[in-house]
């Protein structure tokens, strides 16, 4: 788990992102990177969000709840969130 008042890089411009989140549930992948989203402590009815970091610790993706809530984006939003995380090795 992260701790609360991470704040992340975009991996782009290398800037740090004005967001500080919660306590995250962290996914670690075998390249390196991570995927992000809200812990049960920080939100116990679930995540609103979910990002993919790369193995600097670069926010590379990043998806809100809002998104794969739209009728018909859960499966490519599902693929993008997947298609992120390979692309972290």
């Amino acid at each position: 788990m992260s701790e609360p008042g991470d704040r992340p890089t975009d991996a782009i411009t290398n800037q740090t992102i004005d967001a500080a989140y919660d306590a995250e549930c962290v996914i670690r992948l075998e390249g390196g990177g991570e995927i992000r989203c809200e812990s049960f402590e920080a939100n116990p009815g679930g995540t609103s969000y979910v990002r993919v970091m790369d193995p600097a610790g670069r926010e590379i993706a990043y998806w809100n709840s809002d998104e794969w809530q739209e009728q018909g984006q859960a499966e490519e939003v599902m693929g993008a969130i997947l298609g992120a995380a390979r692309g972290t090795r």
